[in-house]
């Protein structure tokens, strides 16, 4: 062989070996970014092709217009230049204007499926497809762009057009699965833009995987099997700022690794554009470009994360009975409780049946919180729907809070509010901030239009402590962590970390998932934070050294306090000093002194508090604990000022009753025994009370009997606690509209300003069809209230925006004021529109025969007796002279 032959065959060789190598070198990733790189200038082209190298970017996205005339060049020029570093590509089949025939997007299709056959990762059928097409009609254009692509490219993935991740997009997916093209694609494509951080729970969408499991949920209900990729997020550096842009996003990747249905990630641009880019228009580097780089790219391989939870939690109920919960105040539903097997141990089952979409399934169970926790947290799982799960506390004056967590996955999820930085909250009867102490008050389960009858499956509701922000993700050996807002030290998978906003990645062993606790402290009072041990405790005995106070009991007022003495002794009785004693109290609201050495051979502290509960006093030298003893704060006397008394509803109808329920405390919140007392409803002609006159009963019931405006107190003797303000209504008619006259249909809409003006007779029967109704929430009211009338109506609704209903006229003639207004439960009115009504004298035509039988019968009485006095003589006769004449 020569030379020259020898070097060819080594040559062959090489190049051949290093074909083979290269795809086990340029493995498939995860996340990317839509680089656009076919759209940039050549000039730049290939400077960004080996920054998307140096970034270690797996995938980026390429878009396609609709043509009958495609010009290759940049596309070729972009895809070799991906191609040659390894990364995959993948294409979107664009739409700019109108919409073209399915035959005719089925031949773009085959055009460029068959130009990069064997080249490209996935094609993505059209932009947000939703904002232009259905999703019945979309499914032809997927049915026709499957079957092309898997013609002429087969390896490559079919990508439904991404959707903003919203409870919309279900729809159009569910058109999908009715058009027949269910199985015609490989993955949904996902758009979660957000403009907060990704951990904040929002409304209707929460946090940032709960948007993803909108999708990960369709997906299980029509059988599994497919993927999802997230072809488009982000945030503007321009809108938060670069660092917040960085870390936001950085935490988005991270997070979206733990839905094990997430296949692709990619964020909407490299180059800046309105501030997406994570590079800026001239290509200088903005905080994001590191982060991906140094961070995020570690977890950019093959599994699930899985989260792990950090943060201490209490726990408020694990449902290993389902005693002391009720379901008496569920609106417009009712629900079944049961126990049954949970995410761990036993769970609760809530078989729910909702008769209107405004209607919420309330599960209430009262309990105080210790401390002042940071956020609540529960695990449930349950059907595919738009209803949301929220949870409500009560805080020390009485304020309710409701916490949106969003919409329930189908698989077991924990869903976490925190107090101080998630949004999607709202609060009445109070003044809008959480004074502590609180109580858990209930678990609420909200229709908003959704499934209106199925399961919900729900465990381990529990409050958090404190740091309700902190995050960690579980991918293998790799611990990526950071925390929401400020910094913390903190102990996770067996190490200390401190973490920060921006996200950090370590290296550890195996940890636990299934518990939520953490090695920081519990909430508890201490006179001392030292965490040393000192040497003076290796000759303290425990069996010789005393704890013991002067009394176990005292009243929770702040004053009255409990004096606990410590003596130290050795083996031999000797006594030992220490300055390291520090006193652990458990429980909430707690003042404790140091301890100070008294009569040079014991140490005392003193421990006052203002909750009144069985507290254990732990005792320590440094870290080292000596022993506990447990006393109890009592209640102090009953203060009718800081007492509450509440209603389970405002708003309600003729029928409906009311409960009332009296809450006598002390005056630090403490709860004591109910004194006699009387609930008052005025005026008190239409109400009828039912209540026990026996010390010790908290609750009374209120019948209405006619419908107006009621207030409702508490008298303790002669003494007033407050009162609360209700409407009952008059129970509305269910009006069918296609039964009446067109003329007695009043549309209304809140787009005008035109007032009511309504002519009719007395007791006459109109209906009402407002529209356009923006901003009623389920439980407002839109009430109708005729002013001479005491009857108060209201509308309901029919449909999205509108409300409908009836009024009968009063039957007074004359002129009458109207007014249409919406009232929500805390009695705050908005006058929506206004107007009078006129009404007429109907005069029948009864009415008129009976006027004209009496006219006949006096004109032939009067006749009759006219002739009788011409024949007598005592009148002329008229008629005969001008006979004669």
């Amino acid at each position: 062989m020569k030379d020259y032959q020898l070097k060819f065959l080594i040559k062959r060789i090489f190049v051949v070996m290093l074909v083979l190598l290269i795809p086990s070198m340029t493995s498939a990733g995860y996340f990317g970014v839509g680089v656009y790189l076919s759209s940039e200038p050549d000039g730049d082209k290939t400077n960004i092709a080996n920054s998307m190298s140096d970034l270690g970017i797996s995938i980026t996205r390429t878009t396609i217009n609709y043509s009958t005339n495609i010009d290759w060049s940049p596309f070729d020029t972009a895809i070799n230049l991906t191609g040659d570093r390894g990364i995959e590509n993948l294409i979107l089949l664009h739409i700019e204007g109108s919409v073209p025939s399915v035959d005719q997007w089925g031949d773009f299709v085959a055009t460029v499926a068959s130009h990069y056959s064997g080249k490209i990762v996935g094609y993505e059928i059209m932009n947000e497809a939703d904002n232009y097409i259905s999703g019945s009609d979309y499914a032809s254009y997927l049915w026709r762009s499957y079957d092309k692509i898997k013609q002429y490219d087969s390896g490559a993935k079919v990508v439904v057009s991404g959707l903003t991740a919203r409870g919309e997009a279900t729809s159009f997916w569910d058109g999908i699965y009715s058009g027949g093209a269910w199985d015609k694609f490989d993955a949904l494509g996902l758009h979660p833009y957000r403009d907060s951080a990704p951990e904040v729970v929002a409304y209707n969408i929460g946090d940032f995987v709960t948007s993803l499991n909108i999708a990960a949920n369709t997906i299980n209900k029509y059988g599994g099997g497919k993927k999802i990729w997230l072809t488009e997020f982000g945030v503007q550096s321009s809108t938060v700022g670069e660092t917040n842009q960085a870390n936001y996003l950085a935490r988005s990747y991270l997070m979206a690794k733990s839905v094990s249905s997430i296949e692709k990630v990619m964020m909407y641009r490299y180059r800046d554009g309105d501030g997406w880019g994570m590079v800026k228009s001239d290509l200088s580097h903005k905080s994001l470009y590191n982060l991906y780089k140094n961070t995020i790219k570690q977890f950019d391989t093959s599994g699930t994360a899985e989260r792990i939870y950090v943060y201490d939690t209490e726990s408020i109920d694990n449902f290993d009975s389902v005693s002391g919960w009720g379901t008496n105040a569920s609106s417009n539903g009712w629900a079944t409780l049961s126990g049954t097997s949970g995410y761990s141990g036993n769970g609760l089952k809530v078989d729910f049946n909702f008769n209107s979409s405004s209607g919420y399934i309330l599960m209430e169970k009262i309990k105080s919180l210790s401390g002042n926790p940071a956020g609540l947290g529960i695990w449930a799982k349950g059907p595919t729907t738009s209803s949301v799960l929220k949870l409500r506390i009560k805080d020390n004056n009485n304020e309710t809070f409701q916490f949106d967590l969003g919409k329930v996955n189908t698989d077991w999820t924990y869903y976490k509010f925190d107090f101080s930085n998630d949004s999607a909250k709202t609060s009445w009867g109070g003044n809008g901030s959480i004074d502590y102490p609180i109580k858990f008050d209930s678990i609420v389960y909200d229709c908003q239009g959704g499934t209106w009858n199925g399961t919900l499956y729900l465990d381990d509701v529990v409050s958090i402590k404190d740091a309700a922000d902190l995050y960690a993700y579980k991918l293998g050996s790799k611990l990526a962590y950071w925390k929401l807002s400020g910094e913390k030290t903190t102990t996770a998978c067996g190490k200390s970390l401190t973490f920060y906003e921006e996200p950090q990645i370590t290296t550890v062993d195996s940890c636990s998932t299934s518990s939520l606790s953490s090695s920081s402290s519990s909430s508890s009072s201490s006179s001392s934070n030292s965490s040393s041990t000192p040497s003076e405790v290796r000759s303290i005995s425990k069996e010789k050294s005393k704890i013991t106070f002067d009394k176990d009991k005292a009243k929770a007022d702040g004053s009255e306090s409990i004096t606990v003495s410590i003596s130290l002794r050795t083996s031999a009785d000797a006594i030992v000093k220490s300055s390291k004693i520090a006193l652990e109290v458990s429980g909430s609201n707690n003042t404790v002194s140091s301890a100070t050495l008294v009569n040079k051979d014991h140490y005392e502290a003193k421990i006052t508090s203002t909750k009144a509960e069985e507290k254990e006093i732990k005792v320590k030298i440094g870290s080292w604990e000596l022993g506990s003893v447990k006393a109890t704060f009592t209640a102090g006397d009953f203060s009718l000022a800081k007492s509450t008394f509440t209603i389970d509803k405002s708003l309600l109808t003729l029928g409906d009753t009311v409960k009332a329920t009296f809450n006598p405390t002390d005056a630090n919140g403490n709860e004591v025994s109910t004194p006699t007392w009387q609930l008052v409803a005025t005026p008190v002609d239409n109400a009828e009370v039912t209540q026990g006159v026996d010390a010790g009963i908290k609750n009374a019931i209120v019948l209405f009997n006619a419908s107006g405006r009621y207030e409702l107190s508490v008298l303790v003797g002669t003494d007033k606690l407050e009162q609360k303000n209700l409407v009952v209504y008059a129970k509305q008619k269910n009006i069918d509209y296609t039964k009446l006259d067109p003329n007695k249909i009043i549309n209304l809409s809140s787009k005008n300003q035109e007032a009511i003006n309504l002519t009719g007779y007395a007791k006459e029967e109109f209906g009402l069809n407002f529209t356009d109704l923006e901003g009623v929430s389920d439980t407002d009211k839109i009430v109708v209230k005729i002013e001479s009338d005491p009857v108060y109506s209201w509308l309901n609704k029919s449909a999205d925006l509108t409300y409908q209903g009836s009024i009968e006229l009063p039957s007074e003639v004359g002129n009458h004021k109207i007014t249409i207004y919406k009232e929500d439960l805390s009695g705050n009115i908005t006058v929506l529109k206004e107007g009078t009504i006129n009404i007429l004298t109907k005069t029948t035509t009864n009415n008129l025969w009976l006027i004209l039988i009496i006219c006949g019968v006096v004109l032939m009485i009067g006749t009759g007796i006219y002739w009788y006095l011409v024949k007598k003589g005592k009148v002329k006769n008229i008629f005969a002279k001008k006979y004669y004449q």
